[in-house]
């Protein structure tokens, strides 16, 4: 790479991390503005100790450390969202800074093309897309319970546990649980109910506990009682497959977490709804990975 390319290279990255280091001190400044009152709740509950009164200055300092908590996973996520604009922003402004100082004019004088000005430009931008993919396929799935959480939740790392609210499948069975354990893919007092053609309740799928495993809920206490005439009233069941895996429950409790799964975890869930048929929730899932 010549001396020019080195420059430009330069000036173009340069321009990228300040418009970055903007736009992300601008998003931050505009949401504590707004939920400032929540920060500092969230950190006096944090800091009493009994009925101690906590003082100012550790307020204060817990709720800056609140506000960096909260924040530095949803960098890495705004970074994904606005590599595009920054980038096309940065070139202008890369091309505006050589224009004013004549720069472009000498290359051109020298019997260099704008082709050849622009190449540095693509290379830095092909590079900071490979640096988007690795983010969105390795680091954004890590720290996805974090993003998950708002002001209130800030200084929690886990999804924690929460109600199952009533989801269908893509059998139409309609799946309700006490607890959803997030962390551990584990739902506690399960109820499942599988529909006859006229919609009416044909059979009811009970356990005690239902943990995720190769593909499908392995059932603790699992029992299938028939509301049907025929056949036995009720039979034991230790396995149920369904497309309502770990993930497909998290991305319809937590609002945005379909946009933190990687291109593996959503490719998984397409093939999985393919495996039972399901064409209009794999067709949505589809929509979600590209």
């Amino acid at each position: 790479m010549s001396l020019l390319d080195r420059y430009i290279a330069k000036q173009f990255f340069t321009n990228v991390v300040l418009l970055f280091v903007v736009l992300f001190g601008f998003v931050i400044t505009i949401d504590v503005s707004l939920n400032i009152d929540r920060f500092v709740e969230r950190a006096t509950d944090l800091a009493s100790s009994g009925t101690a009164e906590p003082g100012a200055m550790r307020v204060s300092v817990l709720t800056a450390f609140l506000v960096a908590d909260l924040w530095w996973p949803r960098i890495l996520q705004l970074f994904n969202f606005m590599l595009g604009l920054v980038l096309v922003g940065a070139m202008g402004f890369t091309c505006a800074q050589l224009v004013r100082h004549r720069e472009i004019v000498a290359a051109l004088a020298g019997g260099m093309s704008l082709r050849r000005l622009g190449r540095p430009i693509i290379i830095v931008a092909l590079a900071m897309s490979a640096l988007q993919v690795i983010n969105q396929e390795l680091f954004i799935p890590r720290i996805a319970p974090l993003l998950t959480r708002d002001q209130g939740d800030a200084g929690e790392h886990r999804l924690g546990t929460t109600r199952v609210p009533l989801a269908a499948d893509s059998l139409g069975r309609v799946w309700y649980a006490t607890s959803l354990d997030a962390e551990n893919n584990v739902l506690t007092d399960l109820s499942i109910w599988e529909r006859a053609s006229d919609g009416q309740p044909a059979r009811r799928i009970r356990a005690d506990a239902a943990v995720w495993r190769d593909g499908a809920w392995a059932l603790t206490g699992g029992r299938a009682e028939s509301r049907l005439a025929t056949g036995p009233l009720v039979e034991p069941m230790e396995r149920l497959e369904t497309d309502l895996d770990p993930t497909e429950l998290r991305m319809r409790r937590f609002a945005g977490y379909s946009q933190s799964l990687s291109w593996r975890q959503l490719g998984e869930l397409v093939r999985n709804l393919d495996r039972l048929d399901a064409d209009t929730d794999q067709a949505e899932a589809a929509r979600r990975r590209y």
